[in-house]
C-alpha cells in the first residue's frame, strides 16, 4: 500500500512540474490534455493493476506490465524524435544568427536597428575605445 501511495505522488508532483507554463504556448493544450490523460491512467494503474493486465490481454499482450513496456518504448522513441527535430531546429538558428552577426560586424552600416547594432570586434582603429580599456 506505501507504494502506491509513493507512486501517486510521484506521477502528480511531476504532472504539476511539466503542466506549469514555460513561456511557449505553442501546443499547450494537446501538452496539457496529454499529460492529464497521462496521470489518470497512471493513478488508475497504480490502484487497480489487474485492468492494466485485462487491457493487455485485450490487445494481444500476456501480461499487464509488458504492455506498459511496449507503451513506454513507443514514448520514449516519440521523445526522441521530437528532441532531434527541436535540436536540428535550433541549431539552424544558431547558425543563421551566426552568420547575421558575422555580416553585422564585417558591415556595421548594414545594420538597420541602432540601439541593438553590434560593436567591430576590433579596436585598433578606434582610439577613444583604446582609452576607455585601459582606464
Amino acid at each position: 500500500m506505501l507504494i502506491k501511495i509513493i507512486l501517486i505522488a510521484v506521477v502528480l508532483i511531476v504532472s504539476v512540474i511539466l503542466i506549469r507554463s514555460t513561456g511557449n504556448t505553442k501546443n499547450v493544450a494537446l501538452r496539457r490534455l496529454l499529460l492529464l490523460t497521462f496521470v489518470v491512467l497512471a493513478i488508475v494503474s497504480i490502484i487497480v493493476p489487474d485492468l492494466a493486465t485485462n487491457a493487455a490481454r485485450l490487445v494481444g499482450v500476456g501480461r499487464g506490465t509488458d504492455l506498459i513496456l511496449y507503451l513506454l518504448v513507443i514514448a520514449f522513441l516519440s521523445y526522441t524524435v521530437v528532441s532531434y527535430r527541436r535540436m536540428n531546429v535550433l541549431e539552424n538558428r544558431l547558425v543563421d544568427l551566426a552568420r547575421e552577426l558575422a555580416i553585422a560586424r564585417s558591415h556595421p552600416e548594414t545594420l538597420t536597428n541602432t540601439e541593438h547594432s553590434v560593436t567591430p570586434v576590433n579596436t585598433a582603429d578606434n582610439p577613444a575605445a583604446n582609452e576607455e580599456e585601459m582606464a
